[in-house]
Parts: C-alpha cells; structure tokens; sequence
C-alpha cells in the first residue's frame, strides 16, 4: 500500500475511480502559447461555473523543465487544459481567480516551496478541497511534507507520465450521476463539516472533482459562521463529531433558521439514523466508510447538474 495515496487508505472504499474521457472544449475557448515548448496557457475567456470552478484545469505551479513534457501529456490524455505558471506568488494569485480542477506542483525549482502552497491551501477552507500532487526527484518517503502535505507524491522517473495520469484520474467517479453520463458536472456549493482529516480529503475532493464548489470546516461553530457569511446549496454533516451527540447538530441548525439541505454522514447504526433522519430536518444519510457512487448519487439532487 502506498503511504502517499489516501484513497487506499484503511477505512475508505472508493472502487468507482476512472481515467477521465476527453470533453468537448466549449465555445469561447482561448489559448495562448507561452515559450515552454508548447505548453498551452489559457486565458479566462473560458466559461466557468457559477462557483469559479474550473474541473478541467490543471495548473502546474513551479514545474522543471525535464517534467513539463511528461505533465502536459498526462493532461491532454486525460482531456484537461494545462496551465504553467513559474512561481509560489502567481500560483496563489491564479487560484485566488480561478478555482483548478488539479494543482501539481515541484520540488526542485529555485527557492520554491511546496511546503508553503499547500500550507496556504490546507487552512482555506474554500481551497481545502483540491487535489495536489508534488513531482519531485527526491526519494518520496525521504521528504518532510509537514502536517499540510499534498495527496500524492510523484518521482520524477520514466513512469512519471502514468503516474500523473493516475493522479488526474482518481477522484474520478464512473457512471455515477442519474444519467450515467461520465464526466457530467455538478455546480452548487458544498459545506463539507467534518473533523476527520482523512475523511475531509477523501469527501471533498469526490465532489470538487464532481463539479462542486466545497468549503470544509471542522465543527459546528465553523459551520453556523460559514453559513451566516454565505449561502450553500447543500450541507454535509458529520453525525459523530465530539461537539454534540446523535441529531442534536441538525436540530440546533434548524434552530438557528438554517434550511439549507443536510446530508449526515454515518459509520455505525446507519439504520437507525437514516430511520429517524428525517423527523430532525435531515434528508439523507451517507454510510462510512463513503462509497463514490453512493456519495455523487445522494448529493446530486441537491446540486444543479449541467451537461
């Protein structure tokens, strides 16, 4: 098992990953060469979603040379539009306008430091979501990634190309919207409060890869200030968050005038909750460990869904 890869995780059955099949590009499109050997940069003529999401980005932060070739075509090959960008400060700016689908970034380049990307986008809880991959030529299990590590660790050998691929592809959740149409996105905003490190990693990017705009928060106090602050189209409820006990969450939620749609994520009496759920103001319930069909399946009524 590979330490570096939380899907395969103990506790977490996700077997419904895919490689992604190629989209068609939508009307609007416009590229503009940048001079690194055919890397493509992208403007943002582009249509976003609603949300500023962008699913089939991939923005590659700090790349070296010898490993663009092999990331631009693990991105073609899996229908995404590439996007380099040099440094640390650019990458966050770039971010800050257009959420990535994907962000794979380098080790050796300057005085670049991963370490201090993904610190940035760990503690946002708009950008916690992401997938990133960190290409390096350093031996994985050799490097200090600090507590805000990225999800994946890729050497930079002669694989590196397959393993990027593999990287793209594993959030990716087959034949799992209503019309069993691959790829098919999902747009609304996701409250994902959970206190699970490893549960928020797997969750929230199922559904940023889906489509969905997740901002992740760790307890009940975070999420009563996030949905004062904003407005969510669904939320995703831990029911065994030590703050309070049973459906005492849900309730205080609809006590505070908060109608949003709750979705409770469960790993033990599942019956028993999903029996009573909906006498507490809860639509549904999601077992743990969380499968990628029944995830995208229970949510997509909540979230609009858009060819």
């Amino acid at each position: 098992m590979d330490s570096n890869d939380p899907v395969n995780q103990p506790g977490i059955d996700n077997p419904d990953q895919v490689a992604p099949q190629n989209e068609a590009e939508p009307s609007g499109t416009s590229e503009d060469p940048v001079p690194d050997g055919g890397v493509t940069r992208t403007t943002d003529q582009k249509e976003l979603s609603p949300t500023g999401l962008r699913t089939d980005l991939v923005l590659a932060i700090g790349i070296a040379a010898p490993a663009l070739p092999a990331v631009e075509a693990a991105a073609e090959a899996g229908g995404f539009v590439l996007e380099p960008v040099p440094t640390l400060g650019e990458g966050i700016a770039r971010i800050d306008a257009v959420i990535p689908g994907h962000i794979v970034v380098g080790h050796e380049f300057g005085s670049f430091n991963f370490r201090s990307l993904c610190s940035v986008l760990r503690s946002d809880p708009e950008h916690r979501a992401i997938p990133i991959a960190l290409v390096t030529e350093a031996e994985p299990r050799s490097l200090d990634v600090g507590l805000f590590g990225p999800d994946q660790i890729l050497p930079l050998t002669d694989g590196l190309e397959h393993d990027l691929t593999d990287f793209l592809s594993r959030f990716q959740a087959r034949k799992t919207f209503s019309d069993n149409k691959d790829r098919r996105r999902l747009v609304g905003r996701v409250l994902l409060t959970e206190d699970s490190l490893l549960a928020q990693r797997i969750v929230g990017r199922l559904l940023h890869v889906a489509g969905a705009q997740v901002t992740t928060v760790e307890t009940l106090a975070e999420a009563i200030a996030a949905l004062q602050r904003d407005e969510y189209d669904l939320i995703l409820l831990d029911m065994e968050m030590s703050q309070m006990s049973c459906f005492d969450m849900p309730v205080l939620l609809r006590h505070q005038g908060i109608e949003t749609p709750i979705l409770t994520l469960v790993g033990h009496l599942i019956d028993e909750y999903a029996k009573d759920a909906q006498e507490y103001g809860v639509s549904g319930v999601i077992a743990k460990p969380v499968r990628a069909h029944e995830l995208i399946h229970k949510c997509e009524p909540f979230l609009r869904e858009v060819a």
